[in-house]
């Protein structure tokens, strides 16, 4: 039977909007960028980085000689979305507090988008801060980031050389970034070793002009020689969702370009031409204008090999 529920495109643009200012809160699509796809499953061609870095020769050529050939370098995989989706109603005495019923009708589709997302947020945090996942890519810290005589900079170093060691230095146009916890960021920001490049010192004070509260993700980030860190606040049933037992250092690529060096994307099937697609139908019975947002998704690792994971990270 076919759905008598009205399709809101210019609510679904509005949680679009909504979700992109939501930076800070949740870090899912920074670690797993979202990839826009016109079906909800398909194959892909994906970077086998071993076949980059293996089996080549000289590539010289004798007159009267043919070419060297090596194995191809990408192999065909693929993805497959699942639907998720919220409800909530608008009861008609309550859409009367607002100025206009679509004014109402949007503050309800971004507090179910704020709640899809942090149900995102779960599934990346569960496939990425998993040993599994990372099985052969993970290492655990000598000395936990919840200490202040800690090593986080020496520990980040090292793990830098190791990953790229892992990918036989083939890095493309891949940004390499850091993710952990904010309780992770506000530890290893504390630490000594960290206060100590910040100021030019043994870290011993610390200065009025560069606090705890001045030193940001960006500083970090130029501290440690990575492109970018993040880290999330995000909760659920005030618990973090984001385990502070381990960060992820790891390669990720903004464009559209699947072959390039990462861990993978959130593949979203662009159903209605929007990353969420927002439905609206009456429920007399209530009294209510019922206001659905749903989307279909897949966080999907496909390069494991671009990511080191850190483990026992704090005490």
């Amino acid at each position: 039977m076919r759905s008598t529920a009205d399709i809101r495109p210019l609510l679904a643009q509005t949680c679009s909007e909504y979700a992109a200012n939501l930076e800070g809160q949740f870090m899912g699509l920074e670690i797993l960028p979202a990839s826009l796809e016109g079906s909800d499953k398909a194959d892909f061609a994906r970077l086998v980085i071993e076949n980059v870095t293996n089996g080549t020769g000289t590539a010289r050529r004798a007159p009267g000689a043919g070419y060297e050939r090596t194995d191809s370098s990408f192999e065909e995989t693929s993805f497959s979305t699942k639907e998720y989706g919220l409800e909530e109603t608008l009861d008609d005495s309550e859409a009367k507090r607002y100025e206009t019923y679509l004014d109402a009708e949007r503050e309800i589709a971004n507090t179910v988008t704020y709640k899809l997302m942090r149900l995102h947020e779960k599934r990346v945090a569960t496939k990425v801060f998993n040993a599994t996942t990372f099985a052969g890519y993970t290492g655990a810290v000598s000395d936990e980031w919840s200490g202040a005589s800690s090593t986080p900079y020496n520990d980040v170093q090292d793990a830098i050389l190791t990953l790229k060691t892992q990918l036989g230095g083939v890095l493309g146009n891949s940004e390499l970034c850091l993710a952990m916890s904010e309780k992770v960021f506000r530890n290893v920001v504390k630490t000594t070793q960290i206060q100590g490049k910040i100021m030019g010192g043994d870290g011993s004070t610390i200065d009025k002009m560069s606090g705890f509260d001045m030193i940001g993700a960006a500083r970090l980030a130029s501290i440690l020689g990575v492109d970018r860190v993040v880290y999330s606040p995000a909760q659920d049933g005030g618990s973090d969702i984001w385990d502070d037992e381990y960060a992820l250092l790891y390669f990720r690529n903004m464009g559209s370009n699947l072959r390039e060096v990462q861990i993978g994307k959130t593949f979203l099937w662009n159903e209605a031409g929007a990353p969420y697609t927002v439905e609206t139908y009456r429920e007399e019975a209530v009294r209510s204008e019922v206001i659905r947002v749903r989307h279909h998704t897949d966080e999907n690792v496909f390069t494991p090999m671009a990511g080191y994971l850190f483990s026992n990270v704090t005490s």
